[in-house]
């Protein structure tokens, strides 16, 4: 298997992390073809930053996006799309979305393509995120082995052409979109425990303090059409996270902020009843799990 790759980054104000970023991708083992960071609009050192690697490391090019001052998930998603744009006549089999915060071994790469050898049915794949908390690394709360984050996608290029791009969602949640029409075209996604992947701050602290972090995410919820039940039960089975209670309670008034307004809901309809499909089947196998080791099913003679 082939297992030339790209990358492509959108970095806004990312000189505190953006160097930790690149000195992990130029450690690799398996380089990428090209990695194309898009600066969208930086005011502080990214450019320079940027710059100072692309000059020793061919396979770095920058490319500057002028911006307004406020920067919106659509207007990452606008800069991702010009990068992706720069890859047009390229030989390559897959391609990855990392965000310029996050760090991760050397043979991360190179075991992670490895994964897409083993299933040809694979789309989309990714690590298992670690976040700084307290000053130390640990697992982020909500990781999933059925879900890869958006700072950490990686496509099967086939794949990624059958989802058509992500969709500019000014939320966010553009990365979840993307895996739901993934698995609608018949692609498997998954996170794999063993690739470590620390990203340096908090999901979604970069456009708020924590508390305004969870109510944009619960507003990301449901403009990407998270059905209202699972939506209920994801925030209760969150109240055990930091914040404890209080980042659940603010992450449904988001949502419920959302509904309310009844803003129309800017994904696809067969997007959104596949999605509102999935959660249904997980909270019923879910209750099925729970409640046989208190209500044992009734085996007839012929059950194997």
């Amino acid at each position: 298997m082939d297992t030339k790759y790209v990358l492509v980054t959108a970095a806004r104000n990312e000189e505190s992390y953006i160097e930790k970023t690149i000195r992990s991708v130029v450690a690799q083992t398996v380089h990428p073809e090209k990695w194309i960071i898009v600066n969208d609009g930086s005011v502080d050192r990214t450019e320079e930053i940027v710059n100072k690697f692309s000059l020793k490391h061919n396979f770095i090019q920058l490319l500057n996006n002028k911006s307004g001052n406020i920067r919106d998930f659509g207007s990452k998603v606008r800069a991702i799309h010009k990068g992706l744009r720069s890859f047009q006549g390229m030989d390559y089999n897959f391609i990855g979305n990392i965000d310029a915060d996050i760090e991760f071994g050397p043979n991360y790469f190179e075991r992670l393509l490895e994964r897409f050898r083993e299933n040809e049915k694979l789309g989309i794949a990714g690590g298992w995120i670690y976040e700084l908390q307290d000053g130390k690394y640990r697992v982020r709360f909500g990781n999933s082995e059925h879900s890869v984050p958006g700072s950490i996608q990686t496509f099967r290029r086939k794949c990624f052409e059958s989802v058509g791009n992500y969709l500019p969602i000014e939320t966010g949640g553009e990365d979840c979109i993307a895996e739901v029409m993934a698995r609608m075209h018949g692609w498997s996604t998954k996170s794999f425990p063993d690739l470590r992947v620390f990203h340096q701050r908090g999901t979604g602290t970069e456009k708020a303090n924590m508390l305004g972090a969870h109510y944009c995410l619960g507003k990301e919820d449901y403009f990407v059409g998270n059905h209202p039940l699972f939506e209920l039960l994801k925030c209760t089975k969150r109240i055990k996270a930091k914040p404890l209670i209080i980042g659940s309670v603010f992450r449904l008034i988001g949502y419920t902020g959302g509904f309310l307004s009844r803003t129309p809901i800017k994904i696809p309809q067969n997007v959104i009843e596949y999605l509102r499909k999935e959660q249904m089947n997980r909270i019923k196998s879910i209750l099925k799990i729970r409640t046989y080791p208190l209500c044992p099913p009734r085996r007839d003679a012929g059950d194997i």
